[in-house]
């Protein structure tokens, strides 16, 4: 299966690799009690989700993380107006019960010493929920903050078992999202070096 045509990104790619339910849209978040309400299920939800996951998993025998050549495979390609800066790297760790792979790729644009940067990282925590488990309950909640050098907050992704934290530094321009997806997989997409806002460009390569 060919994943890295221009138009696939990575979380679609990831998605269309191990199930073949179709994405569904997140209902609309609410305001207020309501809004906390929601968050709080949502958290509760996802790990109620999240087990079954691993257990279905564990029942195929699934429990290792898949060889870092192959998760480079959903690595994006370079974005409009960016060139790959060196190649793809990965690495696979396998101690015990903890198994995790992770793939990575930069790119630049612009000449020396005005660069811009994007960074893309991608994780298989199959064998290691503890890992996936950090950041999951922060990205299923509806929470979001910001004062005048940082905002951060969660995002809604319209693909199931996919939830998102978007960050943007006001003072360097530097934009990241992470994105969790089937309980595995965390994407993190960087970018660095920028003159102007990029959250939106992070997020359409991770998403």
């Amino acid at each position: 299966m060919q994943l890295r045509p221009a138009m696939v990104t990575i979380t679609v790619a990831v998605l269309a690799s191990g199930c073949g339910g179709k994405p569904k849209q997140l209902a609309d978040n609410t305001t207020g009690l309501g809004a906390l309400v929601n968050s709080a299920n949502a958290v509760t939800e996802s790990a109620k989700e999240a087990e079954k996951f691993m257990a279905d998993r564990r029942a195929k025998g699934d429990t290792i993380a898949m060889n870092y050549k192959e998760l480079e495979g959903f690595l994006p390609s370079a974005p409009s107006g960016y060139t790959a800066d060196g190649g793809a790297k990965g690495e696979s760790m396998n101690m015990g019960v903890f198994s995790m792979t992770t793939a990575e790729q930069r790119f630049m644009a612009g000449t020396d010493p005005d660069v811009a940067r994007i960074h893309v990282t991608i994780a298989d925590y199959s064998g290691s929920t503890a890992g996936y488990g950090v950041m999951t309950p922060f990205m299923a909640m509806n929470m979001s903050s910001e004062d005048d050098h940082h905002r951060a907050g969660s995002v809604p992704i319209g693909l199931p078992t996919t939830f998102g934290m978007a960050e943007y530094n006001k003072d360097n321009k530097d934009a990241r999202i992470t994105v969790g997806t089937r309980y595995r997989y965390m994407i993190t997409v960087e970018a660095s070096g920028q003159k102007g806002d990029e959250s939106k460009l992070v997020a359409d390569i991770a998403t």
